[in-house]
């Protein structure tokens, strides 16, 4: 299934999710991060896709398309014979959305330059996410696995 979701981490909004179909178990590949319009795949174990549809949710804060409120959807349901679990995940796409962009009234021209140079930039050099527990854990301390895994 998808799971779409705006203004929640995965991990709050799949036990959302999981409360809404009678403890459901959703599996995921990876994490998503709260300040994003995410859609992820997930799998739905032993839990009919009717239990959890419709899951809408008021709440939350945020600079957000839904004024502050979290949302979380969920469709596009299909039988497959895995489960989904974390460290599955085979590769992310992002559409990066550029909101609330300033640029020179004046010169259309460099400013159109000014994006071109930047996104390509982008391109060969990738940028830092800071956003979320899930580059940085919970206590600050996910370099400490980093290094533990590699020994």
């Amino acid at each position: 299934m998808s799971n779409i979701k705006e203004n929640l981490d995965t991990t709050t909004a799949t036990k959302e999710l999981s409360r809404k179909g009678g403890k459901a178990r959703i599996g995921y590949a990876g994490m998503k991060d709260k300040r994003g319009i995410t859609t992820q795949f997930c799998t739905l174990y032993r839990t009919e896709p009717q239990e959890i549809v419709s899951q809408g949710r008021g709440g939350g804060g945020g600079n957000t398309r839904q004024r502050g409120f979290s949302v979380v959807k969920v469709g596009n349901f299909d039988y497959v014979s895995e489960e989904l679990r974390l460290g599955k995940l085979s590769g992310n796409r992002f559409d990066i959305v550029l909101r609330n962009v300033q640029m020179n009234d004046n010169d259309d021209e460099i400013d159109t330059q000014l994006l071109r140079e930047a996104a390509v930039s982008m391109k060969k050099k990738g940028f830092v996410n800071y956003f979320g527990t899930q580059r940085f854990g919970k206590y600050n301390d996910t370099h400490k696995v980093g290094v533990a895994v590699l020994q």
